[in-house]
């Protein structure tokens, strides 16, 4: 029986899902979020690690959990003691990631983590050792842009990457600064993006600057990352007590 193409149209219609609302999805993944931005909470952070364990267990391409499950493995690699485990869960969170990727290429978030995973190891590595992936992480940051034009994170990694690598390999602490400056425009409730920028004045020999970008950490009320959030405000204490008036 020959299908009429309207008729063949119309069911290929109702068989297709439309996509999620980022609202919808949100809400899909609010239990692990939440663990994952309270993680100074007793063991949040672990228990996120198993929420999403658990719902991978029922659909291993789950790309959102993938992501997410990278993330939270990411930060348990910056709590732990030994090298040997920090780059094993930064290598495991990495290859979460893109495993996610290869469902969807285009998430923003994916490309972000996975450039961020990549450089963790990286640093865990030793810089000489991981120049070459100086490369691959701008793509992952540049591509994380391309999707999600307002991600200041991905403008803080990119100048995280430029104070910090040799000049020889594109470093440039000017370049630094700009890159700082457009994170915090972007994500003003990112305050690890503050901190990022008040350091990268204090090294252009912009001490003044660097104090009001300090107080604008101490001044926010509504932080992007909670958990993260204690910390940058007793770092800018700090860094405001070694800069003086």
């Amino acid at each position: 029986m020959i299908v009429p193409p309207a008729l063949l149209l119309s069911a290929l219609a109702l068989c297709q899902s439309p996509a999620p609302s980022t609202a919808a999805v949100r809400a899909a993944y609010a239990e692990a979020d939440d663990l994952y931005l309270h993680r100074n909470r007793g063991r949040d952070l672990e228990l996120s690690v198993s929420v999403l364990e658990g719902r991978l267990a029922q659909d291993p391409a789950d790309a959102q959990a993938l992501w997410r499950l990278g993330r939270s493995l990411l930060r348990l690699g910056e709590e732990a003691r030994g090298t040997e485990e920090r780059l094993a869960l930064f290598e495991r969170a990495e290859g979460s990631i893109e495993r996610s990727l290869r469902i969807d290429e285009r998430s923003a978030e994916a490309h972000y983590w996975c450039g961020l995973a990549m450089g963790r190891a990286g640093q865990e590595r030793g810089m000489l050792r991981s120049l070459f992936l100086v490369g691959p992480i701008r793509r992952h940051m540049r591509r994380a842009l391309e999707l999600d034009p307002r991600m200041g994170r991905a403008h803080q990694v990119l100048g995280e990457m430029a104070k910090e690598i040799p000049g020889f390999a594109g470093g440039s602490k000017r370049r630094a600064v700009a890159e700082l400056e457009e994170a915090v425009r972007l994500s003003p409730g990112y305050s690890a993006a503050y901190i990022s920028l008040a350091k990268a004045c204090v090294e252009v020999g912009e001490k003044e600057k660097a104090r009001a970008v300090l107080r604008r950490v101490l001044e926010l009320k509504a932080p992007d990352d909670p958990a993260e959030h204690g910390e940058n405000v007793a770092e800018a204490g700090r860094m405001l007590s070694e800069l003086g008036p």
